[in-house]
């Protein structure tokens, strides 16, 4: 008995240091986040009190929220290590949003992180926004059913003509050799194709909560549905896109460039109007129009007065041997913009500033979502009788929501 008692003791100190270190090496992994949001330089009285602050785990993709205090302090205790984004917004008005943001925030063991996060006011754009891109097809291996699609947010009929539309350059994150391209982004945006729609200003009227739909490919894709076909996919996942608005065909401009284009990718739908392609980085005989295919930086904008297509810079990234320039273009003249990455840690590719889009978005929080058949899509935010009013605080991680089949004019 004397000797089974212990033994029993010897377990139970065993079992108590075993707790102890355990708990002790837990701890050894978690640190705290302070988190201080601060009042815009325009609205200094502005209250910060009560916001809901989220904090994101970009390792593993948990969130985690709370509600500041009447300083505007937000405190995350236990927080494991790892990157975070942190992300918070207040709706002042129909028209005008605060948004606080701070991403790529590392926390070691056992630190206590301060991280002052100033809000931002940004107006909302009341006319033409993004409302949904169709960038990482299943359809097959060329992808030519993609498309984006332009929403009227008003209340009054708008016109797009010439509107122009640029997919920005820079990589996504996608890949472990991607590099930041280090360029300053307070006067321009760098794009790698620029087009923009014709008119003479009153020919492509847009009702409000209307949209127009813009395909690298204007076909019926259903017309060749195989229901054998290699991705199981059935005849609701293949769009028809015939009836689409305009279409990014880039022969015209590739011809003036002495290139032929590529046949098999860039097919024209006579009964669709064609964009105006201005501009594209890569111009030859196998090139065409298309969206960067693990997330696109998407603008539309309008230039005051003429639009130089020949304003270049030269990549960070150019070499002897492959020279790469990028059209720029105007921060001012950018009417909306959606910021799509690969993944939710990938925030240091971000190629748009606060001002046109304080977050980013993605298809996939671990960038698995190539071939994945979804889309981006902008959230609707409230009902003005018939029309809907989609969500717009400059801020795509607010905005916008992945989904799982493309949906035009859809909303």
């Amino acid at each position: 008995m004397k000797n089974q008692f212990l033994n029993f003791s010897l377990i139970i100190v065993i079992a108590s240091f075993a707790l102890a270190s355990c708990t002790k090496d837990e701890g050894a992994y978690l640190g705290v986040i302070k988190v201080q949001i601060s009042a815009p330089t325009d609205f200094p009285n502005q209250s910060v009190s009560g916001l809901e602050v989220t904090l994101l785990n970009t390792s593993d993709n948990t969130t985690r929220k709370a509600t500041t205090d009447a300083n505007g302090l937000v405190t995350f205790n236990n927080t494991p290590v790892g990157v975070y984004n942190i992300n918070t917004s207040i709706k002042l008005s129909l028209s005008l949003t605060l948004n606080g943001v701070a991403q790529n925030v590392a926390l070691t063991p056992n630190e206590i992180k301060q991280v002052n996060v100033p809000l931002i006011g940004v107006p909302a754009s009341d006319g033409f926004v993004i409302k949904e891109i169709f960038f990482a097809g299943k359809q097959d291996y060329s992808q030519t059913d993609r498309f984006f699609e332009i929403y009227n947010n008003s209340n009054k009929t708008l016109y797009a003509d010439n509107l122009y539309f640029a997919d920005l350059a820079g990589y996504t994150g996608s890949n472990v050799n991607d590099a930041v391209l280090n360029l300053p982004l307070d006067q321009y945006y760098y794009a790698m194709r620029v087009a923009k729609i014709p008119g003479t200003g009153t020919t492509y009227p847009v009702q409000a909560g209307k949209s127009i739909v813009i395909a690298f490919n204007a076909m019926n894709f259903k017309e060749g549905f195989n229901p054998t076909n290699w991705a199981k996919l059935t005849i609701e996942d293949y769009l028809d896109l015939s009836g689409s608005d305009f279409e990014m065909y880039a022969f015209p401009f590739l011809e003036t460039k002495g290139f032929t284009g590529n046949a098999t990718f860039d097919i024209n739908n006579p009964s669709v109007p064609n964009v105006d392609i201005l501009y594209m980085y890569n111009a030859a005989n196998n090139a065409f129009f298309r969206l960067n295919d693990y997330g696109p930086g998407l603008v539309i904008f309008k230039p005051e007065g003429q639009f130089s297509t020949t304003d270049v810079i030269e990549s960070p990234l150019s070499t002897a041997t492959n020279k790469l320039y990028f059209l720029k273009i105007p921060v001012s003249s950018v009417i909306d913009g959606v910021d799509v990455l690969d993944n939710s840690g990938a925030s240091k590719y971000k190629r748009m500033t606060n001002i046109v889009d304080a977050g980013f978005t993605y298809l996939k929080p671990d960038g698995k979502a190539f071939y994945s058949n979804m889309s981006i899509r902008r959230k609707v935010e409230r009902t003005d009788g018939d029309r809907k009013v989609l969500k717009d605080t400059n801020n795509s991680t607010n905005d916008f929501e992945a989904i799982s089949r493309p949906t035009p004019r859809t909303i």
